[in-house]
């Protein structure tokens, strides 16, 4: 049976009242997350995937290979990586460029809410369809509930989670296709000529390629042909769902394999599989809360070591979690419209909830982005419902008052919390309010203070971080090159010494090696050590300069040309790596191609002394 046309009933202004919520639910998420525009890149994964990284540049066909054929750094994630380049091709490296396409986005995708609540919420209460002015305040009430909520702050401020709101926007689109496809299934029985099936399947398709967390769409649309709509899932209903099935189940495939490749998944043995469970229902507690008690939201939470997942405040909000879950079946007939909304919560957090692990975190405020979309629709049509029915005509007055100021608060929080991530020492020192010994916190905060210049500030969070979780390679790695830094060069030494076990196969750690080998005068054992760091990470454009320099050292300049020229393919505007490459060439007796290569070098950067002092070598 086709689902009735529950649109307000046309009339004057109906279409303005719409227009008029959509733009709202724009314009209002845009000014919440304006301080996020002004940040600049962090060096928290924005730097080695947009700064460091160059091959998704150009909107060329290398580019686009490199966007479909790569899962740089972990995530397979196309479209992002399409769209990062469209925003290089515009704005070239500037940060706020990629930020105002992140805010853009979120924008976009509280207008598209709003225009689904448009759509739904007169279903759930039918007083609303006579009532366009009431439909328009609930409608935009529900979309910037979830828009413009501070938890939507990590994935609109950080420009390497545009993955999430550009997968959000395509699953909005794709969702209102469907309802379309849906209310008019019966009509066309030959579903797969359905313009709406077919764009809510390619929608959807754009959707996983953006993000593969929706995975489990398909349980989502079932849910909602169930729940909702009350339609039988069999026959034509069920087999047009089978499409969306097989690309989720690609994509994970995919997804997972990418992640697995990378190194990025955590084992067993790193957290134990009877701990994981407990995770997913705490991460399905802790997203819920923190949607109605936004108070400690931070950049990091700390994964515990498995067996503090049995501590009582974790088994609370585990317990939290489970309520959702059983929820699902026991309200399916008494109230669909929570159940649909808990089954999406559910489906869409999964894949990210602890089942399967990857990163140091236990929650993240950006797995939140995609599972909440139905929490602002619930909660709108609840106070519709309650507004609209018998009782005093003061009720309305004071649901708006109260909806108005919750939505302030909202607001403010959230162009609070994009502020701090324009600074980075802010975002991480407030990481270290809610967890002084987080051990993430410290080697970040590290970072920046090294980039500043403040090594000792350095030196002291790094060894603060090993503290809180001693014998990582990494943080140890910086560390020694700090302490070399510093001067301290036997410290450095024993400092990662314990790291080079027969199967190190960490790169920093062999550079930092090659450094203090180089650094006493020991350049056939530093070049060996550079070699084995190649080995690991064959374009490691500072591993490259080393082993260069330590050939050049040596006198073996032919061996040193190839190496050169590799660095200069990778860094094509840097003025340093067009000068090592000239000063090869000359001294392997191609002076013509050493003065092309110093000249171009100081075209890029007239600064650099030291392709000025061989120009004046060469004239």
């Amino acid at each position: 049976m086709t689902a009735p046309d529950a649109s307000p009933s046309p009339g004057a202004g109906t279409a303005a009242m719409k227009r008029a919520a959509i733009a709202a639910s724009a314009l209002v998420t845009t000014v919440a997350f304006l301080p996020a525009i002004r940040g600049n890149l962090m060096q928290w994964d924005d730097h080695p995937l947009l700064v460091e990284n160059t091959r998704y540049r150009g909107l060329s066909w290398d580019s686009l290979k490199f966007a479909f054929g790569e899962a740089y750094l972990g995530p397979w994630q196309p479209l992002p990586w399409l769209s990062y380049a469209a925003d290089h091709a515009i704005w070239g490296g500037d940060a706020h460029g990629f930020h105002v396409t992140n805010v853009l986005l979120q924008a976009l995708c509280a207008a598209l809410l709003a225009a689904l609540a448009w759509t739904l919420l007169p279903r759930a209460v039918p007083a609303l369809r006579d009532r366009p002015g009431a439909l328009a305040a609930a409608s935009a009430g529900a979309a910037l509930l979830w828009a413009a909520h501070p938890q939507r702050v990590e994935s609109v401020a950080w420009a390497s989670e545009r993955r999430d709101v550009l997968s959000a926007a395509f699953l909005l689109a794709s969702f209102l296709a469907w309802i379309r496809h849906s209310d008019r299934a019966d009509d066309e029985p030959k579903w797969w000529r359905s313009g709406a099936w077919r764009a809510a399947l390619a929608l959807f398709f754009c959707s996983l390629l953006s993000k593969a967390t929706a995975i489990g769409w398909v349980l989502v649309l079932a849910a909602w042909e169930s729940f909702v709509a009350r339609r039988p899932l069999r026959g034509p209903r069920l087999a047009a769902l089978i499409p969306f099935l097989a690309a989720g189940l690609a994509v994970a495939a995919v997804a997972w394999f990418a992640q697995h490749v990378a190194g990025a998944t955590v084992s067993a043995d790193d957290f134990s599989l009877a701990a994981r469970p407990v995770l997913a229902l705490y991460a399905t507690g802790h997203h819920l809360l923190a949607t109605f008690l936004p108070v400690s939201l931070r950049a990091h939470y700390q994964r515990p070591p498995s067996a503090e997942m049995f501590t009582a405040a974790k088994l609370a909000t585990a317990s939290l979690g489970l309520l959702v879950v059983v929820a699902v079946p026991l309200l399916r007939h008494r109230a669909p419209w929570t159940a649909f909304t808990a089954a999406a919560y559910i489906v869409l957090l999964a894949p990210v909830s602890g089942l399967t692990l990857t990163g140091s975190h236990l929650v993240a405020d950006r797995y939140s982005h995609q599972p909440t979309l139905g929490v602002g629709l619930l909660l709108a049509g609840a106070v519709a419902a309650h507004v609209l029915g018998p009782g005093p005509v003061v009720r309305p007055r004071l649901a708006a008052a109260a909806c108005g100021a919750l939505l302030a608060v909202y607001a403010g929080l959230a162009a609070h919390v994009s502020s701090l991530w324009r600074d980075p020492l802010a975002l991480w020192t407030h990481v270290l309010v809610h967890e002084p010994r987080n051990f993430t916190a410290h080697a970040q905060i590290a970072k920046e203070h090294h980039n500043r210049g403040n090594l000792e500030l350095a030196r002291a969070h790094l060894l603060a971080s090993l503290d809180a979780r001693p014998g990582r390679p990494i943080p140890t790695v910086f560390l020694g090159l700090v302490e070399s830094q510093l001067g301290d060069w036997d410290s450095a030494a024993r400092r990662i010494a314990p790291l080079f076990t027969p199967e190190c196969a960490h790169a920093p750690a062999w550079t930092l090696r090659g450094l203090i080998e180089q650094h006493h005068g020991d350049m056939e054992a530093a070049s060996a050590s550079y070699r084995r760091a190649l080995e690991i990470t064959p374009d490691s454009t500072d591993c490259l300069m080393n082993y260069g320099q330590s050939l050049a050292d040596l006198g073996r300049w032919t061996e040193a040309l190839p190496v050169a020229r590799k660095l200069r393919a990778l860094q094509p505007e840097s003025a340093r790596a067009g000068v090592f490459l000239g000063v090869v060439l000359h001294e392997t007796g191609d002076v013509a191609s050493a003065r092309t290569e110093i000249e171009a070098a100081a075209r890029r950067d007239p600064s650099d002394p030291l392709a000025r002092d061989w120009l004046a070598r060469l004239r």
